[in-house]
């Protein structure tokens, strides 16, 4: 009864893992009751899998190695309201203005 209920089911390609198993050969309550243990594992495994993949797309662990600041930048313009304009080091191209305090010094 419960290789055909296992059999019935074809969305899940666990359960049909599941009933190729040599366990299921013997009909006996201890080895149904070892199927369902097993059945479960499989399960919970796939669902930790699934979970831990999900949060490891969530927050890629490239982010957290990568450096937070970027340059080296040329001061183009100072105000003094303490914003400066910056200018990239490679090309020359002008950057959006950005507040004093987000600057520190880049030493080479």
């Amino acid at each position: 009864m419960l290789e055909q209920r296992l059999y019935s089911t074809p969305s899940s390609s666990l359960l049909l893992a599941a009933f190729v198993h040599p366990l299921l050969r013997d009909p006996s309550a201890a080895s149904q009751s070892k199927i369902v243990q097993h059945i479960l594992h499989c399960l919970l495994s796939r669902l930790l899998l699934l979970e831990l993949q999900f949060l490891l797309e969530k927050l890629p662990l490239i982010h957290i190695l990568m450096s937070k600041w970027e340059g080296p930048f040329i001061i183009k313009e100072s105000h003094s309201s303490g914003y400066y304009v910056l200018a990239s080091v490679d090309n020359g191209t002008l950057l959006s203005s950005i507040n004093g305090k987000w600057l520190k010094p880049y030493y080479s």
